[in-house]
């Protein structure tokens, strides 16, 4: 019968005292503070907040409020997707002398990212309703759909760079929704009369639709050769990405302030990273006049002071003056860096860049806020799941593999968090099974496997200082052991550790059959 361990246990023997190189600490006796369902619904603020409530993914109004995890808490604690595969935060009021019902609700009023929820699976997603989701941190959603009056205000959203689905999106719909919010590791965001102060780092596209949306905002797109970005207004409505900051840090970007109307753009820096194709559209390519003062105050500057290692054009009539400011060289007659875009060549860094991809939880751009249309419900984060990745293979549930992070926060291979105080020698990985199967040469064979894997953790200085790998099948046992001395393998023989000889990493079973390495 197989047997997988994958959980954190303090082991600390004489023998393994040992083992350690004469460069690492002492061994103490380290304390484990093990995070469990019980000591976490004790441990939360106000009795409105339970981890049986997240488990069912849904919370309603004045449920999950006041919350206080210390550190990372995964939701689902039952370590499995939430029912209907997502978390639904709904809430009420808060407008017309209403009192807020909210839900999803961190005690602070500006709480520390390090103190946030984690999803167990990247493929469920987080839809908040009205005055839900504000003063929230979250890591690992698939995607996040924020629709309501004052939704996802003041919170930190983390993605997790490996859903393999290739979602990651964020959708902001309603009123002053998505306020002063972080959002990180987004591939494709949609903003709608919000986003006001808001902060994203993303690796896609950029849809700004509504009145008076995204100003003052912050949005960063990385990228490198090959890749592109587009940032585009929808829907001819003003005051749409003023006096906002957008950064391209690579590949070809095109930036369409010509889908707003008055003082589209306006005030908006755009930095630019080297190797950076930037086109901005600010008008028609034979447009002779900019009545709507798109582009009015734009600036261009380089990320990098004084490279100029990029190229910038720019379509429209008087909205395109803000191509003197960079010149190349210093004489006021020099050429300037940026160029009008021509009749024969009106899209220099490509055609295909904009409109781009999508996010999967726009429902249908055609609804988008527009002039003369009433509100629609544009958004749906019911598409931003799949069990099929885009090259066929099968999506597990758990994308995100063993970590440490903070000061010292561990997440372990099957998702349980602890928190390190002191230095020692850990288990952090067990496999062991008389009936595993394993790649012989040619074919599979069942063959005597007990491997542990230890690991020497500093404690205080937050990192891991050695790697221990016991093989238990062979008598005696042998091991194999790896410190920050020279990050080379060394073997036990006898008194002393000596570099491995790579003949000893060749495992033969009892007829001599090789299996491993």
């Amino acid at each position: 019968m197989m047997l997988t361990r994958t959980f954190l246990l303090l082991v600390f023997k004489g023998r393994w005292q040992s083992w350690a190189t004469t460069e690492c600490q002492s061994d103490q006796t380290a304390h484990l503070q093990v995070s469990n369902v019980d000591a976490l619904e004790t441990r939360e603020a106000s009795p409105s907040c339970f981890l049986s409530d997240f488990n069912s993914g849904v919370c309603g109004p004045d449920k999950c409020t006041q919350c206080a995890p210390t550190g990372g808490v995964v939701i689902p604690s039952t370590s499995q997707r939430f029912p209907g595969g997502s978390l639904t935060c709904s809430g009420a009021g808060g407008s017309n002398g209403q009192p807020a019902q909210t839900s999803c609700v961190f005690s602070n009023t500006w709480p520390s990212s390090d103190n946030h929820y984690e999803f167990w699976s990247s493929k469920d997603h987080l839809s908040c309703g009205r005055v839900a989701c504000s003063q929230f941190n979250l890591k690992n959603p698939g995607a996040v759909c924020c629709n309501g009056l004052d939704a996802c205000k003041r919170s930190t959203f983390e993605f997790n760079g490996v859903n393999k689905c290739g979602f990651a999106d964020v959708c902001c719909q309603g009123q002053r929704h998505c306020e002063d919010s972080i959002f990180t590791g987004v591939r494709n965001m949609v903003c709608g009369n919000g986003c006001r102060n808001v902060t994203a780092t993303m690796t896609g596209n950029l849809v700004v639709a509504g009145n008076g949306v995204a100003e003052f905002a912050t949005f960063t797109f990385k990228g490198g050769p090959g890749t592109s970005h587009c940032a585009r207004l929808s829907g001819g409505l003003p005051f749409q990405l003023t006096s906002s900051t957008l950064t391209f840090e690579g590949g070809n970007a095109q930036l369409r302030c010509n889908g707003g109307s008055y003082t589209a753009c306006g005030g908006t820096k755009v930095k630019v990273a080297p190797g950076t194709c930037l086109h901005v559209v600010c008008g028609d390519q034979d447009e002779t006049s900019n009545p709507n003062l798109r582009c009015n105050g734009f600036k261009l500057e380089p990320l990098i002071p004084d490279n100029l290692g990029f190229s910038c054009y720019c379509t429209g009539s008087t909205g395109c003056n803000w191509i003197g400011n960079i010149r190349v060289g210093l004489g006021l007659s020099d050429e300037t860096l940026c160029k009008r875009t021509t009749a024969q060549d009106p899209n220099p860094c490509g055609s295909d860049i904009c409109p781009g991809q999508s996010p999967c939880c726009l429902k249908d751009e055609t609804l988008l806020p527009r002039v003369n249309q009433a509100p629609k419900e544009w958004q749906d984060c019911s598409g931003c799941d799949c069990d099929v990745a885009p090259d066929g293979t099968i999506i597990s549930d758990t994308e995100s593999g063993a970590t440490v992070v903070g000061d010292p926060h561990l997440r372990t291979l099957d998702g349980r968090h602890y928190t390190l105080m002191q230095q020692g020698n850990f288990l952090l990985w067990g496999f062991s099974g008389k009936d595993l199967e394993v790649p012989v040469e040619t074919s599979q064979k069942k063959l005597p496997v007990d491997f542990e894997v230890f690991t020497h953790y500093a404690g205080h200085a937050a990192f891991t200082k050695g790697l221990l790998l016991v093989d238990r099948s062979q008598k005696p046992s042998q091991a194999l052991e790896m410190t920050t001395t020279d990050c080379l393998w060394h073997h036990w023989d006898t008194s002393t550790w000596r570099p491995v000889d790579l003949g000893l990493l060749n495992m033969t079973d009892p007829e001599g059959v090789h299996f491993g390495t």
